[in-house]
């Protein structure tokens, strides 16, 4: 399930542009922020899935 908010406040307006563009779009666009790693990362390798992915999602927190 993807589930898409307005972190910001915004006009009625402006919302309603970004629903138009749909949900292929807004998740391309999701997809290509989030998918960027910071040069300084840690790179963690584990036997341990969850354990990977969690130290993966971290990155993403730190926004």
């Amino acid at each position: 399930m993807d589930l898409l908010l307005p972190a910001l406040p915004d006009q009625r307006d402006s919302f309603d542009v970004e629903l138009a563009r749909g949900r292929p779009r807004a998740l391309q666009e999701a997809e290509r922020y989030w998918g960027r790693t910071p040069p300084t990362a840690a790179i963690v390798d584990t036997p341990e899935t969850l354990l990977n992915e969690a130290v993966r999602r971290n990155l993403q927190f730190v926004e």
